[in-house]
Parts: structure tokens; sequence; C-alpha cells
């Protein structure tokens, strides 16, 4: 594997390494402490997390758990600061905490590029097994790291401020319906099927927020299609802004590609945001998300995106596609005001940051 590619992924993995920062924090003599803070999107889609995740502008955990931690304490987010660790400081680290926020020899662009994976599958049986504490983002990842490493690993999901408080479902469910995706625009993430769908779906118009390689694109793709006049891309906005937007759409949508086991393992955010706002969510049928909707009930599965955009076999995941958004639509709007808002109460009250941080400070309790 040549210099230059190892360093292209080496980048990669510097774009998501806010997932969980160690802030800059304050002095006692000759002793630094920094702030640890669980501030996370989903595995896979983790850019400059300082501002926004995900494109949308959405804040997370915004009153964040708190740990102080020594500099000795070093605080590793993914492979690439780990080996930049080992290679900078000098002597060995008395204490190393782990955060795999997703499962990086499995993400889509190493899929197909079998040396390139076995150079970051290396670098995980050789530092994994060193780690003093380690945790993830659900337990399908967890596992995955259990039966390859022996690892025990935490579980810290990504979860949202409780908004139970302020939680209000919508008092009618009739057309026009307003379908949301919110989210990075990028490759594998169904807004170009949701665009295609739209032209089975008379009745809905489909608000995209958030920006991403697709973005531009997708947008003047769009653009060009007979339906355009219900399509939407609002761009990336600001979290208050956004939360007004969720609590208004009548469906959430979370729709996936099978782009290997880092996509087919996650639990994106919107999972829960959908069901702080009281929100039902069509998401695609992977294992963390099933388990999430099959526990509490806030949305219902479809298939997987289908790898090609084009042909008859396109043309009937579709239908089938519009087919599952108007059943979720009809079965929704069956459902009393009274019965939806103790579900998403209920969800709420649990699919929360203010349940999750006991664990991470659980996780690091040892090493403090």
């Amino acid at each position: 594997v040549g210099r230059d590619e190892v360093l292209e992924h080496g980048h990669t993995l510097f774009e998501v390494r806010d997932n969980r920062v160690l802030d800059v924090g304050t002095c006692i003599g000759r002793t630094c402490f920094h702030r640890l803070c669980h501030n996370t999107t989903d595995t896979g889609e983790l850019f400059d997390l300082t501002c926004v995740t995900t494109g949308t502008g959405v804040h997370h955990h915004e009153d964040r758990v708190e740990a102080f931690v020594s500099l000795r304490h070093v605080l590793h987010d993914d492979l690439g600061e780990f080996l930049v660790q080992d290679a900078t400081v000098p002597g060995d680290l008395p204490q190393v905490p782990f955060d795999a926020h997703e499962l990086f020899p499995d993400v889509p662009e190493l899929i197909g590029r079998p040396r390139v994976q076995a150079v970051w599958r290396k670098v995980e049986r050789i530092c994994l097994p060193r780690v003093d504490a380690a945790f993830t983002v659900c337990q399908s990842v967890a596992h995955v790291y259990h039966s390859r490493y022996g690892i025990n690993m935490t579980v810290v999901r990504n979860l949202p401020l409780s908004a139970v408080g302020s939680l209000k479902v919508r008092s009618t469910f009739a057309p026009p319906y307003t379908l949301l995706y919110q989210g990075a625009v990028n490759v594998g993430r169904g807004v170009r099927e949701l665009v295609d769908a739209m032209q089975h779906l008379p009745q809905c118009r489909l608000v995209v927020a958030g920006v991403g390689d697709l973005y531009t694109p997708l947008r003047r793709y769009a653009s060009t299609l007979d339906w355009s006049d219900r399509i939407q891309f609002l761009g990336r906005l600001e979290p208050d802004r956004l939360h007004a937007l969720t609590a208004q759409a009548h469906l959430g949508l979370c729709l996936l590609e099978d782009l290997g086991l880092n996509y087919r393992y996650s639990l994106p955010n919107r999972i829960a945001d959908f069901a702080q706002a009281g929100v039902p969510i069509l998401a695609t049928n992977f294992p963390e998300i099933a388990r999430i909707l099959s526990q509490y009930g806030t949305g219902d599965l479809t298939e997987p995106c289908p790898a090609q955009k084009e042909g008859e076999a396109y043309r009937l995941y579709l239908l089938r596609l519009a087919s599952d958004i108007n059943s979720a639509l009809q079965r929704w709007g069956s459902i009393p005001p009274d019965t939806r808002q103790q579900i998403f109460s209920t969800a709420a009250s649990h699919l929360c940051w203010d349940n999750e941080q006991h664990l991470l400070l659980s996780a690091l309790s040892p090493l403090l």
C-alpha cells in the first residue's frame, strides 16, 4: 500500500475526530485537564461536529457530560489518531481509552479495496487489545469488535437531549403530507430514491434539510423532473429552524443502501431526533434501527436502497417505496393523537442523552 493511499484515508479519519472531543480545559499547577465531551452523530456521517452534525446544523448534547481527564489519559477516537499518538508521544501511555464511533475498515470508501482494508484491520489487531477502556455507538459494532479482537466495549448511543417536556404530536394527520429527510446528502443515504419516488406520491411534498457531496447534483436533477414543485432542498439549517421544521413533518425518512457493515450496523441520530419531535419515521430494515423501532413503535421499516438507480428493478423498487410511505402515512393517520402522544413521550423519555451519559462516565471512571 502506497504512502499516499494510506494518508488519503488517514485524512478521512481526522475529519471525524470531533466525534467525542477533548476540549481545552484548565490547568492546576503543572497538570493540565481537558474536558471530554460526547458530541456525536451516526456512524460514518461525521464531519465538523464542532459546529454542526451531518450538515444539518444540529448541535447534540449541548449540556454534554463533562469529565476532566488528565493529559496522561489520551482519548483516541479513531485509528489514525491512535497511530499518530503512538508515533509522537514518548514513553508508554499508562491509560488509553478508545472510542470506536464506526467500523472504520468497513466504511464504504474501503469496500472493494482489500489491501487497504487489511492495513487498517492490522492496525486494529495491534492497537485495540492495548486500550484500557473502550466504548462504541451500538450493540452491533460492539459485537463485531468483541468477535474480532475479544475486547468488551461499553455501548454509548448517540442520542439527543430529552425534549419530552415540550413534545407535542400533530393534532391532524391528513394530506398534503410533508416528508422530511434530514442529514448528509451523500452516497447511500436514499435521497435520490426519495426524489424519484415522489412521482408516485402526488399527495406529498419532500423536504431535504442538509448538505453533502450529492446536494448540488441532486438539486439540479430534481429541478428537471415534472414533479419538481413538490421537492424542496433547504441546505444547512440552524438548529432552531431545523427543530421547528422537524415538528411539522408528517413522516421522517431514514433510507440507507447496504454499503457494508459500517452502514448496516449504523444507528442514525435521526431515529431518536424524530422520536423527540413526535414524528414517525420510515427507516431501512437494518439491525440497530429495527431494534429501536420494534422496542418503541415509533416507525416502520422498509428495504435497503438498491445499488443500481435505473432499469426495471429500480422502477419496481420505487413503487414499493412509495407504497411503504403511503402505508406508513395511512397507519399513523389512523392512530388517535392521544395514543401517538403516549408512544412518542415514552420513546423520547428513553432515547435521550440524559440516560446515556452515565454509561460514558462509568467507562471512564476507572481511569480518572
